[in-house]
């Protein structure tokens, strides 16, 4: 409800005013309207007390419809709370099983031909079903020197401390010099010991000495 009137404000002002004026109009034009002298139509066939009474009843029919509002919105913020920590609960649950990986360079020739990488599981959990798809390697200005939409991995399968072998399998130089001078970008995906299928995100960077370093974050 509260966010509904911060995205209403001049509703919700209108609306406040409307009640407020209720509240206080009803007995002030009971009273004006039992001091004016009518004829015919104009002349009441009840007292004040039968109009007061009816002014009481519609707002005691509004208050019941608020505190009903009231009643409902925060029936379903605690709804929406109760949601949120099971979703919470059910992810760390999940995480249990999350396998973690860590991504060096491996081996390569001149200039980075043949390239490859060592891809280890850093944890205890076991990962299969392992898939390397959407590689690119890219220079400083964006152009593409190399890609593949999946890439060999010599073992699928790796348990806690098990490494592979990614062999990207370029056959054309990637830099003119024995530096990197490009970027790496490529997916994992991978399967749990209860079947949940996991996504990576690996990409390349270089540290404060001048080595590659892989990061590897979950999607």
């Amino acid at each position: 409800m509260f966010e509904w009137i911060k995205n209403h404000k001049k509703l919700s002002r209108v609306i406040a005013i409307i009640v407020i004026g209720t509240i206080i109009g009803i007995p002030f034009l009971i009273h004006l309207l039992f001091n004016i002298r009518g004829t015919g139509f104009w002349v009441a066939n009840w007292c004040p007390g039968d109009a007061l009474s009816y002014g009481g009843d519609v707002l005691s029919f509004l208050g019941t419809v608020i505190l009903g509002a009231l009643a409902l919105w925060q029936n379903d913020v605690i709804k929406k709370e109760s949601e949120k920590r099971e979703a919470i609960l059910e992810r760390m649950e999940l995480d249990k099983y999350k396998p973690l990986f860590k991504v060096e360079e491996g081996t390569y020739s001149g200039q980075f031909i043949d390239y490859s990488l060592k891809l280890t599981n850093i944890y205890s959990n076991v990962a299969h079903g392992i898939e390397i798809t959407n590689l690119e390697i890219k220079e400083e200005n964006g152009k593409i020197l190399f890609e593949s939409k999946k890439v060999n991995i010599n073992s699928d399968y790796l348990k806690a401390g098990d490494e592979a072998r990614i062999e990207i399998g370029n056959k054309h130089s990637l830099s003119n010099n024995a530096k990197i001078t490009f970027k790496v970008t490529f997916d994992i995906t991978c399967i749990d010991i209860i079947n949940t299928k996991w996504h990576y995100k690996v990409t390349s960077g270089v540290d404060y000495i001048g080595k590659t370093m892989f990061t590897v974050k979950v999607q």
